[in-house]
């Protein structure tokens, strides 16, 4: 997760006034630079391949923890109503995705009508 605005670490320092303090506006800068070996630290110029750079650091103190273990053992079931409305839409899935598309209308279903808003 990241957070929104922030102040370019060049000019967060004291001796920087106020008004020269440069936040964080996507629309102002045309060039940004991002690697994954520095995550959430973006490199912006306002120019592309500029020589002025701004250098912002986006990444949350803290870290999101992401879940380890399977939600489900297989496909959760999919209500008989849902399952119709989709093999109608046969005809406009591309060939690349067919296979998966087959796969889905293959999963167990339910007659279950509280589901319907799902």
């Amino acid at each position: 997760m990241y957070k929104r605005g922030g102040i370019s670490e060049e000019s967060r320092k004291r001796d920087v006034a106020k008004t020269a303090k440069v936040l964080f506006q996507p629309a102002s800068f045309m060039h940004f630079e991002y690697s994954s070996e520095n995550q959430g630290i973006v490199t912006t110029r306002e120019f592309i391949d500029g020589l002025v750079h701004h250098t912002f650091s986006l990444k949350l103190k803290h870290s999101v923890k992401l879940p380890t273990e399977q939600a489900y053992e297989g496909p959760n079931c999919i209500n008989d109503k849902k399952i119709e409305d989709l093999k109608k839409l046969r005809i406009y899935i591309p060939e690349k995705y067919t296979c998966f598309f087959h796969e889905i209308l293959m999963w167990p279903t339910t007659c279950n009508d509280s589901s319907d808003n799902a």
